[in-house]
């Protein structure tokens, strides 16, 4: 949530340098909860719109999206190097030789 609100703070600051501090936190704010109609409506004092709080929106959600992409891609090489195949075998394949049955009734 501090990454999201940090990235569409910067880009609110960047394209608004001029508005207050609390129309900025207001628009920052309304923009991380996905209320770009509120957001253009806060913005059009300062020549912002629809778009600008859109662009906002997605700056922002970049950075935790490709945090999560990165954790995901780590973990997935490390189960890939650490977990040994005969450690997931099927049932069939047990070193015992023996099935295990379910019934599914």
């Amino acid at each position: 949530g501090a990454v999201l609100f940090y990235r569409i703070s910067a880009s609110v600051l960047a394209r608004f340098p001029n508005a207050s501090v609390d129309s900025r936190m207001v628009i920052t704010r309304y923009i991380a909860n996905g209320n770009v109609r509120a957001a253009a409506l806060q913005m059009q004092p300062y020549g912002g719109g629809l778009s600008v709080a859109r662009s906002s929106l997605a700056y922002g959600y970049l950075g935790p999206v490709l945090v999560a992409a990165v954790i995901a891609l780590l973990s997935a090489a490390f189960c890939w190097l650490l977990i040994d195949p005969r450690e997931t075998a099927p049932h069939s394949m047990a070193p015992t030789g023996e099935s295990i049955a379910v019934s599914v009734d």
